[in-house]
C-alpha cells in the first residue's frame, strides 16, 4: 500500500477516497483508516491542497472514531491528536 499510493495521481487518490467505506468488516476499516490517514498527510504536506479531498477524507476518519471496533477507535483518535 505504502508503496502503491505515492505513485498515483491525485485525482487517483480522491477516486479511491470517494470508494472507501468506514462501513464493514474489522479488516476493512484496518485498511479504511491506513489509507486515508496515509491520504490525510499527504494532502496537508501538499502544495495544491484540495479542499474537497481534505473534507472527505476527514469525514471518513470522524465516522471512524465511532467504530465499534476499539483498536481501530484508539488507533484514530490517537492520529487525530498528533499535531
Amino acid at each position: 500500500m505504502h508503496k502503491l499510493l505515492p505513485k498515483l495521481t491525485r485525482e487517483q487518490l480522491f477516486e479511491i477516497a470517494q470508494i472507501l467505506s468506514v462501513a464493514g468488516p474489522n479488516e476493512c476499516q484496518y485498511w479504511t483508516l491506513e489509507i486515508n490517514k496515509w491520504m490525510y498527510d499527504y494532502n496537508m504536506s501538499s502544495k495544491f491542497l484540495s479542499e474537497s479531498f481534505y473534507h472527505h477524507v476527514r469525514e471518513q476518519l470522524v465516522q471512524l472514531l465511532s467504530s465499534k471496533n476499539t483498536y481501530i477507535r484508539v488507533n484514530c483518535r490517537n492520529f487525530s491528536c498528533n499535531p
